[in-house]
């Protein structure tokens, strides 16, 4: 039961983080090379 449930807060952390990053690099790109990428 704990193994399980540490894995389940380790993926929502991943999860969480990669959201974070997303966030981040999109806020720091200006808007013509966010258009591009997209």
């Amino acid at each position: 039961m704990k193994k399980s449930l540490t894995r389940r807060r380790g993926e929502r952390r991943e999860e969480f983080k990669k959201e974070i990053f997303l966030d981040l690099f999109i806020f720091l790109l200006p808007e013509k090379n966010y258009s591009v990428i997209i």
